[in-house]
């Protein structure tokens, strides 16, 4: 018999929360932030895959979609 999936022996929480850090509010990126996503996600290609990372209007594409929050 297979195991089971993941979904099938853990129940989801309704709505999961980052862990406190002191002196960080978290929140929802907006395009105000675009900028400073897509530095972070260069600073992250460049170590997870040097040869590629999403440019500014990829990322912009991101943010427009309705089912990113």
């Amino acid at each position: 018999m297979p195991p089971l999936s993941l979904s099938a022996r853990v129940d989801a929480p309704a709505e999961l929360q980052p862990a406190p850090v002191a002196g960080v509010a978290w929140r929802p990126a907006t395009l105000d932030d675009l900028d400073a996503v897509v530095a972070l996600y260069a600073r992250i290609s460049a170590v997870d895959h040097p040869e590629w990372s999403e440019t500014r209007e990829e990322t912009e594409e991101e943010f427009s979609h309705s089912w990113v929050d």
